[in-house]
């Protein structure tokens, strides 16, 4: 079963698997019109059996991913990240608690999902967005 948009994904993404007992992240390693699957701990899963869920963007994941907050001039909180491309910056806006907006050479696009601005980051610059720490 899948809880994402499949038309949105890519391999490389990162997605998650929800159960009554645990949540795990992992990375989208397939893709095909009915089915996905999800690499976890080296183990593989498909949305054959599995329940297949996105990532909410959260302030933890941004930092996690390598951003860094800091406060806009309107007192907004926000999240950067320097693209190792020169002169590409990514701001992130936290209008309200969980809502957030990017904004990408002068766009601002609404960003539910940490899949979402995987694929923004990754069109822009060409480079992978990735967490840092135990996230995975």
């Amino acid at each position: 079963m899948i809880n994402i948009k499949i038309n949105e994904l890519r391999v490389g993404n990162y997605a998650g698997i929800a159960s009554s007992l645990d949540f795990k992240i992992g990375t989208v390693t397939a893709i095909s019109k009915k089915r996905l699957l999800l690499e976890i701990d080296n183990t593989v899963y498909s949305s054959s059996n599995c329940k297949i869920v996105p990532l909410e963007t959260t302030s933890d994941r941004l930092i996690d991913l390598g951003f860094k907050k800091q406060k806009a001039l309107n007192f907004i909180p926000c999240y950067v990240i320097k693209s190792k491309k020169e002169g590409i910056f990514f701001t992130i806006y936290e209008h309200e608690v969980g809502v957030y907006t990017v904004h990408a050479n002068n766009f601002d696009i609404k960003c539910n999902y940490i899949h979402q601005l995987q694929n923004i980051f990754f069109f822009s610059t060409g480079e992978e967005l990735v967490f840092s720490s135990t996230e995975l």
